[in-house]
């Protein structure tokens, strides 16, 4: 999932969609084309994911939650700016209602985004702090082994 949250960003720039020159028009349609793109790549990152699994012994590493995590932040607090944007005194669209709504979605794909980088991270530091338990016990038994031994 996390791979189909970041590979969203590739197809932005060819789902373009931007109305005015203003540096919020620019920021709106990204948020536009990111929204696009996370509901092609998504799915097709879980489905390649869950085929890959079955082969996968070791658990995505900390530099993928960290950079899935970040992209979560950025995400939420781009599309909270254009929802502000959007929602004030004028509006920065004519009806921004779907705006809005486009807006709204985003910052749920940002919040989840940042969802599945934590937990990337939480399952990457358990799954340590347990090969390290491992590795202590197997210390342990050969240094018994040893003892016994001689």
């Amino acid at each position: 999932m996390a791979i189909g949250l970041l590979s969203g960003t590739a197809l932005v720039p060819f789902l373009w969609i931007q109305r005015g020159d203003n540096f919020d028009h620019i920021r709106l349609a990204a948020l536009m084309g990111l929204e696009i793109a996370l509901f092609l790549t998504v799915p097709l990152a879980l489905t390649v994911g869950a085929l890959w699994k079955r082969s996968r012994r070791t658990p995505p590493g900390f530099v993928l939650g960290v950079v899935t995590s970040v992209f979560g932040i950025l995400v939420v607090t781009q599309a909270t700016a254009a929802m502000r944007w959007l929602e004030g005194n004028p509006s920065g669209v004519g009806n921004p209602d779907g705006e809005v709504a486009t807006a709204a979605v985003t910052t749920l794909a940002g919040g989840v985004a940042l969802l599945v980088g934590t937990l990337i991270l939480i399952d990457r530091s358990v799954a340590l702090t347990v090969q390290e338990r491992h590795r202590a016990i197997r210390r342990r038994i050969a240094q018994r082994r040893e003892t016994f031994l001689s």
